[in-house]
């Protein structure tokens, strides 16, 4: 039964031992981390962390922002 035109495919993958990330079950090697050397892949695995650390803040703010404006909106809701 095909799923739902909305929904997207169900892909196999599977995390590669040597970056962490996932990555087609079909491909013989990680298309993140196998042309690279060890350096590389510290520089990589460094960017990959600082990028969620700033998602990770981003989310952090967002809920704080979310919250004022819930409180708002009970206050004003109170108020009137």
């Amino acid at each position: 039964m095909p799923l739902p035109g909305f929904l997207p495919p169900i892909r196999r993958s599977r995390r590669c031992t040597r970056c962490g990330q996932r990555h087609p079950k079909g491909e013989s090697s990680c298309p993140h981390c196998s042309e690279l050397d060890d350096a590389q892949l510290r520089a990589h695995l460094d960017e990959l962390d600082a990028h969620s650390d700033s998602a990770r803040s981003t989310g952090w703010l967002m809920l704080l922002i979310a919250a004022v404006l819930l409180g708002l909106v009970i206050i004003v809701g109170l108020a009137l």
